[in-house]
Order: C-alpha cells, then structure tokens, then sequence
C-alpha cells in the first residue's frame, strides 16, 4: 500500500462491493426463506448449504486465508522471480488437495451429515439433508479456487473484483430463487418434491462456481500466468504448511464447537410449535455480520499487506500504531450499530423475512437471536483486527489459543440455556453465548498483545466511552420513537420497515445535533476519513 489514500480509497471501494455483495445475500437469503421457512426442511437446506464452507475451511480454507497473504509476499519480496514459482506450486498442490477432498466428501456424505443432525429428526428431514447435501459439497472445490485467486489479486493489491464477485453468485441464486418460490408457491414446505430441492441445490452450486471463475479474466489482465508445477521438495511450501497447521487446528476447534451449536440449534426447531432452529442461527448471524463485513473486512483486507510488510520489517511498534488506529474507527462506526441491532432486532429480521412460509412469529424469534448476537459486535471485531495482527507476524499460535477459550465459553453458556431454559430461548442463549465468548477472548488477547505490539489503550478507550454514550442516548430515543409508531402503524410487513426506517433517522438526527452544539472529536474524524475517502 503506497500511502494513507491508497488505503482509503482501496477501503471505500472495497465497502461498496461488501455492501451490494452483502445485500443480494440477504435478499436471496430471504428468497429461501420465502419458500422453505424457518422449519425443519429450511434447517435441512442450511446444514447442507454450510457443510461445504465447513469443510472448506476446516481443511484448507483457514491456512490460505491466514497463511497465505504474509507467505506470498514475503516470497514476492525475497525471491529472484518475484514469487511467481512459490504462487505456481501453491495453486496446483492446492488444487490437487481441493479436487481429492472434494470427491472424498462428496461419498461421506451420509456420515458427514449425521454429524450435525439431531437424533430426533425425522427420516424425511434427514433423506432431505443427505439430498441437499450431495449436490452442495462440490462447492468446496469452488471455495477454494475463489479464495486461491483471490489472495494472488490481494497480493498483487488488487482488492477490489474479489469483493464485487460474490454478487455474481447471489444473482444466481436469487434469481434460481424465485423459480423455485413461484414453483412451490402454496405448497407446504413438508412436501416440496426431490425435484424442486435438487434444482435448488445444482443452481446455489453453480453460483459458487461462477463466482470463482469470474476473478479469472481479471488475473490475465494484470499479467498474471498460471504454469502446474509439481516440484514441491525445497519450495518453501514446508515452512508455510508449518504455519498453517495452527491455523487448521484452529479451525478445527471451531468446526467441533460449531457441531455442536447446529445440533442445538436444529434440536431446538419444532415445527409444531413457536420455535426455531438452525436456521434462524444462521440468518441473524448473517445479518451479525453485515456491518463487520462491510466496514472492518474491507478495512482489514486493505491494511493486511502493509501490516505484513510491516511485521516482516520487524517494525512491532508501527503494527501497533494501524492497529490502534483502526480499533479507533471501527469503534466509532460500530458501537452505534451493535446498539440499533440490539433494540431493533425484531423488527429488523421481520422486515426481512416475514414472508411465504416465514411467519412474523418465526422471524421475530429471530430477531432476538440477532439481538444476542449484537452484543459481540465490537469485541468480535477487536477479535479479528487482533488475530489479523497475529497473522501478519506469522504468528497462528495466539489465535488458536484464544479460539479454544472463546469456543469454551459459548458452549458453556449455551449448556447453561439448554439445561435451564424453555426450547424456545436455546437459539437465543447460542447467540448469547457466542458474544460472551468472544467478548473474554477479546479481552485476553488485548492483554497479551498490549506490550509486544506497544499497543496504547488510553485514546481508544475515551473513543469507546464518549462514542457509547452518545450511542446509548440515541438508541434509547429511536426506540421510543418506535414503541409511539408501533401503535400508529396496521399489522403488515411494510409498517415494520417503515418503523425501522423512522427510528433509524430519529438515533441519526439525535448524534447530529449533539454533535452539532457539542462537538464530538471522533466523530469529527469519521467525517473526515469519509470525505478523503470519497474523493
């Protein structure tokens, strides 16, 4: 990264990919939801739809992306050739490994899948897993192949047709969607024949595909070429697969803990009753991850290769002054959305998914999922700026450690729910269990890391209070502004956006005039980076 504009303008450009990216996501996340609901079949099509990222990311996709980017370029830095034999062997024992994984999963599926699945499930459900399943795994390869040419752009500090690619995949699905949607229009989602689940299937396969093959032309274009080498004795690979064997066990922990939650939560989902399940996990995590998405991602992914230039200099203290820095805005920007989520939980996931086979019931238990899961907002972040810091170091042993806690944490809690609450509040105590994980691990990372990295918390910390309290007054105004509405307002789906929409602008124009007769500094600031970056 040449200088602070590069950075921003990388960073900005990066933001709108994540956002468009991330909003056909949810429009065709809703579009599932529209046709199989929030019942067993949906938990049926989410447990099949995830295992391809899981094994992906359990097997090679946690080491790429940790490992990759500092490896690539160190070599890009220290070799003859730039790094171009070092990223050629890569790519094809990569390769070689997705393709074997891929066929090897693909024949496991029906031990893969149990797994995940609750013993209590009935056959349907579970011929109906197997069947997703099968024409879903393939997406591995193709996960795989994403991530591969994506971190040789990164490299190369092209970071922005990796952002935007996703948007291809959703287009896909979104419009395979709505097929299917009219097709099973009226139909209970008990029913939906093997047909219609096996065109689902085959299209949200394609779309990872095409979101892969699309960064391809892109990669020509900037001079790359990809020559197969085999010759993997002597090629540095070793040193690489030493690092990432932290990473995958890193991985692995999560993979472990995260079995458990989808049986949890699957348990949980009763469609006889106002319950919900898997589902509902997955979809308010996705809207979770929304604001850390598009700002701390984008943010992170720009600063990466600096910070691993950085750490290969040894320059401990400049890594600390990014990370300082970047704890600083993403403060400023998410404390305030992490609070909205909070009080707007409901009406947020019935807005988006209160529709078809979803009822306002179903997704409002959502919503109070999404407002466990806000509360971790800031220190998931922290989490992520902090192991990304760790990584640039080619340091995967912290992380790990602190993986372990935060997974120990969750499931504690999530026990907790289990043993001493209704099977209604078991989703909710996951996503609760899941912010306090990572709030604990936050915590203990910023206190190991503090000295190593001459980290200074006085600055951030006074951002954090000031940015909360302001914060704090506002949420409380735009939900009694909403609470008033909410009674004005008829039963439809329309009144809960439009609900949403004037508490939004009620906390909007609350920080604004604080801000305007008692200027706040950081804020200030924001202001500014978002004028530099625009320009």
């Amino acid at each position: 990264m040449n200088s602070v504009k590069d950075l921003f303008k990388n960073t900005s450009a990066m933001a709108v990919g994540t956002v468009l990216s991330r909003v056909t996501g949810v429009i065709r996340t809703a579009v599932i939801v529209a046709a199989l609901g929030f019942g067993p079949l949906a938990d049926a099509y989410s447990i099949g739809n995830t295992l391809p990222n899981i094994i992906y990311i359990l097997t090679v996709g946690g080491a790429l992306n940790a490992v990759f980017i500092p490896q690539l370029i160190r070599h890009m830095k220290d070799d003859a050739d730039l790094g171009r034999a070092y990223t050629d062997r890569l790519l094809t024992a990569v390769g070689l490994i997705l393709l074997v994984i891929t066929v090897s999963v693909v024949l496991l599926a029906p031990w893969i899948i149990s797994i995940y699945l609750p013993t209590g499930w009935a056959e349907a459900d579970k011929s109906a897993t197997l069947l997703f399943a099968r024409y879903l795994l393939p997406q591995i390869f193709f996960y795989g192949i994403f991530a591969l040419l994506s971190q040789v752009l990164n490299s190369r500090d092209k970071f922005i047709v990796p952002m935007f690619a996703p948007i291809i995949n959703n287009l896909v699905v979104i419009v395979a969607g709505v097929i299917f949607f009219i097709e099973v229009s009226g139909t209970n989602a008990l029913i939906i024949s093997d047909r219609g689940l096996i065109f689902l299937s085959v299209f949200t396969t394609l779309g990872i595909a095409l979101q892969a093959l699309i960064l391809v032309p892109y990669l020509i274009k900037d001079g790359f070429r990809y020559r197969p080498r085999f010759d993997f004795r002597d090629s540095g690979l070793s040193d690489t697969s030493k690092l990432a064997a932290w990473t995958i066990a890193l991985v692995l922990v999560n993979q472990i803990s995260y079995a458990a939650v989808a049986r949890i939560a699957a348990t949980a989902n009763d469609s006889s009753v106002n319950t919900v399940g898997f589902t509902a996990y997955q979809n308010a995590h996705l809207v979770f991850l929304l604001p850390h998405a598009v700002l701390t991602v984008s943010l992170v992914t720009a600063l990466l290769p600096s910070l691993s230039r950085t750490a290969h200099a040894k320059d401990l203290a400049r890594v600390g002054v990014d990370i300082e820095k970047a704890l600083r805005t993403l403060t400023v920007l998410l404390i305030p959305v992490s609070l909205m989520m909070f009080a707007h939980g409901q009406t947020i996931m019935v807005t988006l998914f209160a529709r078809g086979n979803a009822t306002v019931v179903q997704s409002a238990l959502t919503g109070s999922v999404l407002a466990a899961f806000a509360l971790g907002l800031l220190p998931f972040t922290v989490f992520y700026l902090l192991s990304r810091a760790c990584y640039a170091q080619e340091d995967t042993k912290t992380p790990f450690y602190f993986t372990i806690v935060m997974n120990m944490v969750q499931l504690f809690i999530a026990a907790f729910f289990v043993v001493n609450t209704k099977q209604s509040a078991w989703v909710v105590g996951l996503g609760f269990g899941y912010s306090l994980g990572y709030l604990v691990a936050a915590i203990g990372m910023l206190l190991l890391l503090r000295k190593p990295l001459s980290l200074k918390f006085g600055k951030w910390g006074e951002t954090s209070i000031v940015i909360l309290f302001v914060s704090f007054f506002a949420v409380v105004v735009s939900y009694l502004v909403a609470a008033f509405i909410d009674g004005l307002l008829p039963d439809a789906t329309w009144s809960y956006l439009l609900e949403l929409l004037i508490a939004t602008a009620a906390a909007i124009s609350v920080v604004a005039g604080i801000h305007k007769y008692h200027p706040i500094k950081e804020i200030g600031e924001l202001v500014r980076l978002v004028r530099r970056a625009s320009n």
